[in-house]
């Protein structure tokens, strides 16, 4: 697993998510994920967001199922 690779993508998530507002954006990533459970950029999103507050495994398998469903998508593979 290459954490630092995965940064580039990750840096939406860092901008956009602060320690008090983790719990709005993980509501809105869970929504589109209730709306899509294929939603690629829902689930590399959220796997950046369990990365702030570190939940690795966790975000390990969520960069693991957009690999899955996405395995021609660069971002996927930095993630992991």
């Amino acid at each position: 697993m290459n954490f630092t690779q995965s940064s580039e993508f990750c840096t939406l998530a860092q901008q956009t998510v602060c320690m008090d507002s983790l719990s709005v954006y993980s509501v809105r990533i869970a929504q589109a994920l209730s709306l899509d459970s294929r939603n690629i950029e829902a689930l590399l999103l959220k796997g950046c967001a369990l990365m702030e507050v570190k939940k690795m495994s966790e975000a390990i398998s969520h960069f693991r199922e957009a690999l899955r469903l996405a395995p021609y998508r660069y971002e996927a593979y930095n993630s992991t």
